[in-house]
């Protein structure tokens, strides 16, 4: 039975060679994009290289708009101690000398952990909706609610929900 591999678009913004093709567990498809002309168009995940930029707020801000899983190219500490202040759980940073070995692994999990945040209740397994934890957050907070420890404060006119603790004699909306 053949099965479809799926190939994961990499946006390279760097002007270190592209990294050669290992026995990954994924399959990565490697382009080369300028980082100003950059868009999230197309793309799966992200590579930026420090030395790409002028300096490390260039970084901040493309890293902060394009909006896909990330691996940031850095050559010291101090350089990756910058980046980790801001750098989203999930998203990387790979040491320029390692990426030889390193870049496939620190891609796949910046990729991997993506793909978890947008299927919190998909069952691991079959990749279906996951009923039990859906069901389990229901039952949690219709007990909240009969105990009167939470509420449906409004419902405004898109359908959308304000919900709210009740406390003795104020109500905290969130």
């Amino acid at each position: 039975m053949d099965e479809q591999v799926q190939v994961i678009r990499v946006a390279w913004c760097s002007l270190m060679d592209l990294p050669q093709s290992q026995d990954w567990p994924l399959q990565f498809e490697w382009i080369r994009v300028d980082a100003l002309a950059l868009s999230a168009k197309g793309f799966d995940i992200l590579v930026l290289d420090i030395k790409s930029f002028h300096n490390l707020e260039q970084v901040k801000y493309l890293y902060s708009t394009i909006g896909l899983p990330t691996v940031i190219l850095v050559d010291t500490v101090e350089q990756e101690s910058a980046v980790l202040d801001w750098l989203q759980p999930g998203d990387e940073t790979c040491h320029r000398q390692a990426v030889d070995r390193q870049i496939g692994l620190r891609l796949q999990r910046s990729f991997w952990h993506n793909q978890q945040r947008h299927s919190l209740h998909l069952d691991k397994l079959t990749i279906n909706t996951n009923l039990c934890q859906i069901w389990t957050v229901l039952i949690a907070l219709f007990l909240l609610w009969r105990l009167g420890i939470w509420r449906l404060t409004s419902l405004t006119p898109n359908h959308s929900m304000k919900m709210g603790l009740n406390d003795e004699n104020k109500t905290r909306i969130g």
